[in-house]
C-alpha cells in the first residue's frame, strides 16, 4: 500500500481510538481489493480479517505512530545538562 500518500504530515496527528479505527478499516478495504478473493476447496470467498493479518506485517497506524516518534524523538524537547 501507498503509505506515505496516506500517512502525509502523520507526525502532527493527534490519533483518537475512533481514528486507529478508521486506519485499519481503510487499510483491510485496500488489502481486500489488491489481495482479492481466496479459493478454498473450489469455492471463492472475501478475505477477512485474519487473512488479512496472515499477509501483512505492519499497518497504517503502527507506521504513523511510529513516524510520529521519530518525529518526537528529533523535535522533541531537549535534554539539558
Amino acid at each position: 500500500m501507498n503509505r506515505p500518500v496516506v500517512t502525509y504530515s502523520s507526525e502532527t496527528w493527534t490519533l483518537t481510538a475512533k481514528d486507529k479505527n478508521n486506519l485499519r478499516i481503510f487499510e483491510r478495504q485496500i488489502l481486500r481489493k489488491i489481495f482479492g478473493l481466496v479459493n478454498i476447496d473450489s469455492i471463492w470467498r472475501i478475505r477477512n480479517n485474519m487473512d488479512i493479518d496472515k499477509l501483512i506485517e505492519g499497518e497504517i497506524h503502527q507506521g504513523t505512530k511510529n513516524q510520529m516518534a521519530g518525529a518526537y524523538s528529533m523535535n522533541g524537547p531537549s535534554k539539558t545538562s
